[in-house]
């Protein structure tokens, strides 16, 4: 059955084209590990293409500009038909992230913001210091449109739930974890037109435990899922608690971003060589 459906696959498989207009390229290695041994999509008869005319998907990252829209076109109209555009990551979709350069024109719940009408970094502060009030802990502002609120664990969902109520913040850029000896701090790195806002909380490293924001953001549960993996910390009524980048049988208690985590190289075995 398996040598029936992967005969199959070869003779129906699509070639694609990865076209990129100008991402960070975070979703290009993503797309790259797919073709590579580890995932093998290759096996299956999709292949990558350098030109549209061979192409059958148009794999798209990054933001679709101005400046790239009319070559876009035209790799699209020199792709035959039928044809299909898969467009992967925020950028491309949203356009995510890249809506906060400070230069260009943003589309927003359908209202067109001009830069002049995009809030002051005094003005963002002074907002959130009015909607938050006493959750908030600490509040700094280090550099042009970057934005730092420190706040109590308990209170992070609390202020999620603000945060995308009153201040419109749905796109969670990535979570990022620190192991500081005695405690963890977590930030949670969001963004808008406005700029990057990013929420800060501190677990204790004795009993590492957050609770999800998934109900007010799902998308944050693959970060979720990897600081179990790298750092140990449970996270509480996450929907997904399946481990994300390490191994299936990788060993249990061993979380590689701890600073007290030894790797040991386990010894290598040659298949067929001398014992």
């Amino acid at each position: 059955m398996l040598k029936r459906l992967t005969r199959w696959s070869r003779i129906k498989s699509p070639w694609i084209l990865h076209l990129n207009s100008g991402a960070c390229n975070a979703c290009d290695i993503e797309i790259v590990a797919a073709l590579t041994p580890r995932f093998d999509v290759e096996r299956f008869g999709v292949l990558l293409k350098a030109t549209p005319r061979h192409a059958d998907v148009i794999v798209a990252t990054g933001p679709v500009t101005r400046q790239i829209k009319d070559r876009i076109i035209r790799i699209y109209e020199q792709t035959p038909e039928p044809k299909f555009v898969v467009a992967v990551g925020a950028c491309a979709m949203s356009p995510g992230p890249a809506r906060r350069h400070p230069g260009r024109r943003r589309q927003i719940t359908g209202h067109t913001l001009a830069v002049e009408d995009l809030m002051t970094d005094q003005e963002l502060t002074e907002k959130l210091k009015a909607v938050l009030g006493e959750k908030i802990v600490e509040i700094s502002n280090p550099a042009r449109r970057r934005v730092f609120i420190t706040v109590e664990v308990k209170n992070l969902v609390a202020v999620f739930e603000v945060l995308r109520k009153d201040l419109g913040y749905t796109h969670l850029s990535t979570v990022s974890g620190v192991d500081k000896g005695e405690i963890y701090e977590i930030v949670y790195h969001l963004g808008d037109a406005h700029g990057n806002l990013n929420v800060r909380t501190q677990i204790p490293k004795a009993d590492p435990r957050l609770p999800s924001i998934c109900a007010v953001i799902p998308g944050a549960v693959l970060y979720e899922r990897e600081l179990q993996d790298m750092f140990g910390i449970v996270v509480d009524r996450i929907p997904d608690p399946r481990p994300l980048v390490m191994p299936d049988d990788w060993p249990t208690g061993n979380f590689p971003l701890r600073k007290d985590w030894k790797f040991e190289r386990p010894q290598e075995i040659i298949p067929g060589g001398k014992k």
